[in-house]
């Protein structure tokens, strides 16, 4: 099985701000006609393409070429882009793909995730060792301004332009992620509700950094614990809580030696919020700790790949012990930034029956993808298949529903609870064999 990279939220690194070099007219023209004949190639959906594409060429090109710096064709490719109504879609900057041979750093973070709970942007995690966590940040206060531009402003133009509201909640949490990264050293002002800005100054983020093919650098890892829950008709479970950053196999070992911990546990949770996706061969291995046949977890179709996702059960130990697949109850956790392989796996193995789903929605972004140097050094990420799920469902634009809605909730989170989490611990406790 191909490498396919399948990592979602990507278009939002166009806003970032790189730079603008000048460009010249036969470059941009280059670029801009490069982006739109590889997308006329390799898009899946050729109704689109046979229909508005050709006529979406005709009405951009004249102002690609009339660009005279990067920002300015880099505003063109957006729109180009923007155009089929689909995730994947994204023009990456030059300036943020690492060099062959110059090693890989990652973009410099706050050490700490945002999420909408209650109905406001919130901390929803901070690290422990992190700038966020020395500036006072702790989970649950509502964050009401970036560098000094309101989250309230730039909830109403999202929605305003927005009809969807989940897509546009989704994209208030993109951008917000955004703009609390950047490069390492830099400072942003985060105001709080009732509370002066705080200034984070950004650190090179924990975890594994890896980078895969022409994606920016990121830092990747794996977590693990064990909790103790008591069951309703006595006795307590031993839960694994198995957290997956992104898929890319610089993490694969840990995740595998995860499992091999966990082995003799009564439930396993996967927890998969916030992990936007990544390389969609490591699909069948991972689903093959949980299943002991080669069944299905689903397709994608496109003009130029189609296959099946055959779950490849797993049958040795990472140090070579003979063993077979957990069989004991499976959990997975999912809220709306969780993307592309993360929504393969979590759509599969609940079309399968054989997890149990809880937190929010997922973020309806799941087209395999492939990315290409365009003329001027950007990179063109661009979708080449659609996916359905182990039943025939499409996750695009839909997302995985829960089988149990769990949302965050502001006082849950400040009093150090997790609510989804807590959800799934109890379904577990509740399910496991004695």
């Amino acid at each position: 099985m191909p490498n396919v990279p399948s990592l979602a939220g990507l278009a939002v690194l166009v806003a970032t701000s790189v730079g603008s070099a000048q460009v010249q007219p036969d470059l941009a023209r280059a670029t801009f006609d490069s982006a739109w004949s590889t997308i006329d190639r390799t898009y899946w959906d050729t109704t689109f393409v046979r229909g508005r594409w050709r006529a979406i060429h005709d009405s951009l090109r004249p102002v690609a070429a009339a660009a005279r710096d990067d920002e300015s064709l880099r505003r063109v490719l957006g729109v180009l882009v923007a155009a089929p109504g689909q995730s994947h879609f994204g023009v990456i900057p030059r300036e943020l793909v690492p060099v062959p041979g110059g090693g890989a750093t990652a973009r410099g973070g706050a050490g700490m995730d945002l999420r909408l709970a209650d109905g406001r942007l919130v901390v929803w995690r901070v690290d422990s060792a992190g700038p966020a966590a020395r500036a006072g940040f702790s989970p649950g206060l509502e964050v009401v301004a970036i560098n000094g531009r309101s989250v309230d402003s730039l909830r109403q133009s999202i929605a305003a332009a927005t009809p969807d509201g989940f897509a546009a909640d989704r994209l208030v949490l993109q951008i917000a992620a955004g703009r609390l990264a950047g490069s390492v050293g830099d400072s942003v002002r985060i105001r709080t509700a009732g509370a002066r800005d705080r200034v984070v100054s950004l650190a090179a983020p924990s975890g594994q950094v890896t980078q895969f093919g022409n994606l920016p650098a990121l830092a990747v890892s794996v977590s693990s614990g064990v909790r103790e829950v008591r069951a309703a008709a006595g006795g307590t479970r031993r839960i694994g809580v198995i957290g997956l950053t992104a898929w890319f196999p610089a993490v694969a070992r840990d995740f595998d030696r995860a499992i091999d911990a966990a082995r003799g546990l009564d439930g396993i949770v996967i927890d998969l919020r916030g992990n936007p996706g990544g390389v969609i061969g490591m699909l069948a291995g991972v689903a093959g700790h949980f299943m002991d046949t080669a069944a299905s977890l689903g397709a994608v179709r496109g003009r130029q790949l189609s296959m099946r996702f055959a779950v490849n059960p797993r049958r040795v130990t990472v140090d070579g012990t003979p063993t077979v697949p957990f069989r004991g109850p499976v959990g997975i956790l999912i809220d709306p930034m969780t993307a592309s392989t993360s929504e393969f796996f979590a759509a599969g193995l609940q079309a399968l029956g054989r997890a149990r789903v809880f937190g929010e929605v997922s973020a309806g972004q799941a087209l395999p993808s492939l990315m290409v140097r365009l003329p001027n050094g950007d990179v063109l990420m661009h979708p080449i298949a659609d996916h359905l799920d182990a039943a025939g469902r499409r996750v695009e634009g839909v997302g995985v529903r829960p089988d149990v809605m769990a949302p965050l909730v502001a006082a849950d989170l400040r009093a150090g609870r997790d609510g989804p989490l807590d959800a799934a611990l109890a379904w577990l406790a509740e399910t496991a064999q004695q």
